[in-house]
């Protein structure tokens, strides 16, 4: 969205409001099959790098980028190669990389799609990760999962699961689906987690509701589910 307005005028538009942005998204860095792209994408990165740090927002966050017709290992040897330089660079500007992993109807952005494989990959290239509960709430093992990653997770983005068939982009107020979110918000507090928590919620039942009442409604049901978790936690110790 930001790419689509311009930069500068995004970035403008951003400053002269109330909002607080925590964090900047970047889907795809690279076409992990096309070195020769490499050079033009990274500097793409790069001026969403610079609106991180004009707009105080302490993260970029990524998908992994198409693999086109790589294995996943020779993808993930790719990324980490190509993210190297990037990742240097956002270091020295204080601006924390993670990435996050897609559903697999996405090919165009990712090809992790898994928190597992993303834990994984995050390891080896030297990135932050991103649990989006819409993806990985019913994955074998999350919660060791989390665990095993817990070093890494700088961002977790929330949001509910229909019951029947839906669209990638077909995402219910937290709540209103069939994940267990509460379960998820305990693994995480227990884990130690304190950062930010992104309401990421989308598709025509929220925009059916009206987004301001969906994001309302979905802001005071996470608010009773760390309240909730905190209290336990706090009863246990």
């Amino acid at each position: 969205m930001m790419e689509q307005l311009g930069w500068d005028a995004a970035v403008r538009a951003l400053r002269r409001s109330s909002a607080r942005v925590s964090y900047v998204m970047h889907s795809a860095v690279f076409a992990l099959d096309q070195p020769t792209a490499w050079a033009e994408q990274g500097d793409s990165f790069r001026r969403t790098l610079a609106a991180a740090v004009e707009l105080r927002a302490g993260q970029v966050c990524m998908t992994s980028g198409p693999a086109g017709a790589l294995g996943w290992e020779q993808a993930a040897g790719r990324l980490a190669e190509a993210i190297a330089p990037l990742l240097d660079e956002a270091r020295r500007l204080g601006v924390d990389v993670v990435m996050e992993p897609t559903g697999q109807l996405r090919q165009d952005i990712g090809f992790v799609h898994s928190l597992r494989d993303a834990v994984a990959l995050a390891r080896h290239a030297g990135l932050g990760v991103c649990v989006d509960t819409y993806w990985c709430f019913r994955e074998r093992g999350l919660t060791e999962t989390m665990h095993d990653g817990r070093d890494l997770i700088r961002l977790v983005q929330i949001s509910d699961n229909p019951p029947g068939k839906a669209g990638h982009g077909d995402r219910m107020v937290p709540g209103d689906g069939i994940a267990d979110l509460a379960r998820l918000v305990r693994a995480l507090r227990d884990l130690g987690y304190r950062g930010y928590i992104d309401l990421e919620i989308l598709g025509p039942r929220i925009e059916a509701e009206g987004p301001a009442a969906a994001v309302d409604r979905g802001l005071r049901y996470v608010a009773v589910l760390l309240d909730d978790a905190d209290a336990t936690r706090g009863t246990q110790q």
